[in-house]
């Protein structure tokens, strides 16, 4: 619980949280303490349509569920793996950054956007457009923590948006190819 504390903190002040995310944190418990757990209860809360639409089935409920738990499983995984092999190529020579540190990163951000999505799962709309924009504050935390991956100063800018992209496309790729491949009612 303490872990996913540190997301809101996160929110509240990127800068300092970077700082002592990095200082003292091992990506292995990371995802065992903070990230599959939240992943967990985004699952649970797509059953919130079940209260408030009265289309809604249950079966309908539970195959959003899966998609939502499986599209940030893959979402993390896959992400993670690009950036480290994406990064060695625009990073400062002779640095170094840990995958270990790469899989907290994504793990962090991607955090960000499994709160929205349980917000989301919680309003009685079908779908809420100012929510989007929440995703924007996004690319300012990967901003604010790529200076920990010793960039070069003029790929800077290429980092932070194509790991936003990253970020914030994998998942819902995942989710559209499941979607399309998952029988519906």
């Amino acid at each position: 619980m303490a872990r996913i504390l540190t997301v809101f903190r996160l929110i509240g002040s990127p800068q300092a949280e970077w700082s002592r995310i990095f200082g003292n944190s091992s990506s292995g418990t990371l995802e065992m303490n903070m990230y599959y757990p939240l992943v967990g209860i985004l699952a649970v809360s797509a059953f919130m349509s079940l209260v408030y639409d009265p289309l809604c089935t249950l079966h309908s409920a539970i195959i959003d569920a899966v998609v939502l738990f499986v599209s940030f499983f893959l979402g993390y995984v896959v992400v993670s793996f690009l950036i480290s092999m994406l990064l060695p190529k625009i990073q400062q020579p002779g640095k170094v950054v840990s995958d270990g540190r790469v899989r907290t990163f994504v793990m962090y951000n991607m955090s960000v956007m499994v709160l929205i999505e349980i917000v989301k799962n919680f309003l009685p709309v079908s779908d809420m457009p100012l929510m989007y924009l929440f995703l924007l504050y996004i690319l300012y935390l990967i901003s604010k923590g790529s200076k920990y991956f010793f960039i070069e100063q003029e790929r800077t800018v290429l980092f932070v948006v194509g790991t936003f992209c990253l970020i914030v496309s994998m998942p819902a790729l995942f989710s559209f190819v499941l979607r399309t491949f998952i029988p519906s009612v």
